[in-house]
């Protein structure tokens, strides 16, 4: 495999070598510096001269050593663009500072990536994607010594050619590597309707687009209930599916504008800086932090170790940077058109997502979001205006006040702040650090200042209600847990409409802060002395992720991190009472979260063994739930690169050893995801104007916002009167002669209609 690998590597090398030599290449080269990411310009520079070698290796043949290179064919003809780019790819990124990048590449793909024009950083950045697809590529033809065919020639001469049954795979399998990829569009056009998960018949018109990218295959085959689930079946769902994506949108050229200029004034904010420089002050601190964790674990840090760190930091903010670009550049390609729309797939838990997603959706960034708006618009009226100013609350960061005290504070900001707005003066939206979402405030900013100046204005801005810890909400609901109802608003407690809401994260800081309190010992003192990591953000992240099935041993390393990044240093002790009454207070804020996971994992470890796999249907929509999982392993081998530096090379191979514990973990989230994705879909089917949903977050033009939050408690009303655990717990119930188990209801909460009452449910 070794001698393979490098054989493949010298494709790299020796035209890497003459591609240099190019005019074309140089003079890109030095225009644009080695400290910078090089851009589209060297890229299509380096491509070029590269296929002038190509050219050349294929006019001179037997001529090779009198221009300096070994005797490589590559691929057909009609490959050597894909070829050609993948290498330039590859080398323009080493020389920006990330040769790493290369070295996760696995051994048995290297010939397989040429072939298809994948560049390292598109693995890196889809890692669990690109297992799938290339996994596919390996089944079929076993290690990669049958992936390519390598020639001995005289005087060393080498000729590599792909094998009948690679052209095949790939003629077949292309459509994988476009799934795989990130850079997806929104359509201009409605979007194919869709009728059933797999065919990939909707959607997009360039390429097979299907709902369902990946369904779970038992034994070689796509599992019946996904195979049958069709519009013919199910016609309310897949209705739902194609309103959704022919809903249309447009980009919010206002904003768009506005952070432009933004830009050029020098003003970036810093989870999106600009690519004009390196911001030091952000690097040291991501540095400092990567270093204490790295002491933390007990690694020695050395001067090459450092460097390591600094470029693997100095990468992410150049990412960042990149995302931002990416996410503007795209948004100027669709300014002018009057209607967008986002194809959209599932995962096996149902849970609805857009092709396009991370550079430019609704469902992305907190850049890319804001710049995406109904095509559908409408002047604000009265509760229109109010619900804007409610945007505007949790947008400046009191998200966690009732909407009656959020809508009073961001009436007063925008008093104080508007001249400046009106004067295209947006300092205020860096400078303010209490802001949750300083983007999507210049956004609803923009919207108010337009709409009092101007008396024709409309606006297709959607506003988004989200629901207070969504797994817990859910878990109360379905467990007829009061407790928790009231935690996450599911039944509201704000009296006479103002104050604070209740939260579930600060309730179990609180919680947890309270027995500290009550402690005498030194450990007790050390966290008294500490009490910052007693606040809502410490414990945000272990509540949601109990609710969805999170083990111990991850909360306390999170918790070991989140201590170093604020830096707070304790002795182990109190590390492990920190760890320990956090546990306590996890348990004694929802009870109904830890009856629901110890049984739902005891269910699913009883199916699993009978069957190999888990399978539910999801309540409401009937969506078909069904996974199947494998141990991986690894082999490492070791190889220079075209860089003629040491790589180490991991082949991963799935191996038909079943892990039985990661799918008994993912019963109990991938049931609380199913439900709240049918909520979602089931008010998506209802709702008679333009939506858009992020999981449990629902968007509708603030005219229509309070009717959306009706139709989502209708829904949550439905599923806490129609008990869907005990469908679920019966399908899962698959061993005879065993003890039944029953669903943990709790029933402090008789009656769902005081559900229909909430006006904080979802806001």
């Amino acid at each position: 495999m070794t001698n393979i690998s490098q054989t493949a590597i010298e494709v790299h090398n020796n035209s890497l070598a003459q591609a240099k030599k190019r005019k074309s290449f140089t003079d890109s080269l030095n225009g644009h510096g080695t400290s910078t990411n090089f851009g589209t310009k060297l890229l299509k520079d380096y491509t070029e001269a590269l296929l002038e070698v190509f050219e050349e290796m294929e006019n001179t043949k037997g001529a090779t050593r009198s221009k300096g290179w070994k005797e490589v064919v590559l691929p057909n003809k009609d490959k050597w663009p894909l070829v050609a780019t993948c290498i330039a790819k590859s080398v323009v990124d080493n020389i920006a500072c990330e040769p790493s990048l290369s070295t996760v590449m696995n051994s048995s793909y290297r010939s397989t990536l040429l072939t298809l024009g994948y560049t390292f950083e598109d693995i890196q950045d889809n890692s669990k994607k690109y297992k799938t697809f290339f996994g596919d590529v390996i089944e079929k033809l076993g290690p990669m010594t049958g992936t390519y065919t390598c020639e001995s020639r005289n005087k060393g001469a080498r000729k590599l050619y792909p094998t009948p049954e690679l052209d095949e795979v790939i003629e077949e399998s292309i459509n994988k590597v476009v799934l795989a990829t990130k850079l997806f569009t929104p359509t201009v056009e409605v979007p194919k309707p869709h009728k059933n998960l797999i065919s990939g018949d909707g959607g997009y018109y360039s390429f097979n687009s299907p709902l369902l990218k990946y369904p779970t295959k038992i034994n070689g085959r796509v599992h019946p209930d996904i195979a049958n689930f069709n519009d013919e079946t199910h016609p309310e769902f897949f209705e739902t599916v194609n309103k959704v994506q022919s809903t249309p949108f447009v980009i919010n050229t206002l904003l768009l504008d506005a952070v432009k200029k933004c830009y050029e004034d020098g003003l970036e904010w810093s989870d999106y800086p600009s690519k004009k420089e390196l911001h030091l002050n952000m690097l040291d601190k991501w540095v400092e932090t990567e270093v204490k964790m790295m002491a933390e674990r007990g690694i020695v840090m050395t001067p090459r170790l450092m460097s390591d760190v600094v470029r693997k930091q100095e990468m992410k903010f150049r990412a960042s940077a990149n995302k931002a670009s990416t996410t503007i550049t795209m948004a100027e390609a669709f300014r002018n058109f009057e209607s967008i729309y986002f194809p959209v797939f599932f995962d096996a838990r149902g849970r609805r997502y857009t092709y396009a997603y991370d550079t430019l959706s609704y469902l992305g960034t907190s850049l890319s979001k804001p710049l995406i708006h109904f095509a559908q618009k409408e002047r604000l009226n009265e509760v229109g205006l109010e619900n804007m100013f409610a945007a505007l609350g949790n947008a400046l960061g009191k998200d966690k006040q009732s909407i009656k005290t959020k809508t009073q504070y961001a009436k007063q900001w925008w008093e104080d702040n508007k001249e400046a707005v009106y004067a295209q003066d947006y300092t205020e939206f860096f400078e303010d650090k209490d802001m949750d979402d300083p983007i999507n405030a210049l956004s609803i900013a923009l919207e108010l200042w337009k709409y009092e100046t101007d008396p024709t204005w409309v606006t297709g801005f959607p506003f988004h209600l989200d629901a207070r810890c969504s797994g817990l909400s859910i878990i109360g609901t379905l467990l007829k847990d009061k407790s928790t109802m009231e935690l996450t608003s599911v039944i509201d407690t704000v009296v006479d409409g103002e104050g604070s809401l209740p939260d579930a994260y600060t309730g179990v800081a609180d919680n947890a802060k309270g027995m500290v309190m009550e402690m005498d010992t030194a450990p007790a003192l050390e966290l008294k002395n500490n009490l910052v990591v007693f606040i809502r953000d410490f414990f945000k992240k272990p509540v949601m992720t109990l609710a969805y099935g999170d083990v111990r041993n991850n909360r306390d390393q999170a918790a070991k991190a989140k201590f170093i990044e604020n830096k707070v240093y304790v002795s182990e002790e109190a590390m492990e009472l920190y760890n320990i009454t956090r546990e306590k207070a996890l348990k004694n804020v929802s009870p109904a979260c830890m009856s629901y996971l110890s049984t739902v994992k005891t269910i699913a470890r009883r199916f699993v063994k009978k069957h190999g796999y888990i399978n539910f249907t999801a309540p409401l929509t009937n969506f078909p739930c069904v996974s199947q999982m494998f141990l991986e392993e690894q082999t490492r081998i070791d190889v220079k690169d075209h860089m003629g530096k040491r790589v180490r090379l991991v082949e991963t191979v799935k191996t038909d050893v079943l892990d039985t514990s990661a799918m008994v973990r993912w019963a109990a989230p991938g049931v609380i995801h199913s439900t709240d994705a049918a909520i979602l879909s089931k008010v998506s089917y209802i709702a008679d104007f333009p939506i858009c949903t992020i999981h449990d977050s629902y968007a509708a033009h603030p005219n229509k916002t309070n009717e959306l939050r009706a139709i989502y408690a209708e829904q949550m009303k439905v599923l806490f009167d129609t008990c869907p655990l005990d469908s679920i717990y019966e399908e899962l119930e698959a061993n005879e002669g065993e003890r039944p188990i029953s669903v943990p209801y709790i029933n402090t909460q008789e009656d769902g209609s005081e559900i229909l009452n909430s006006l904080h449910i979802i806001c």
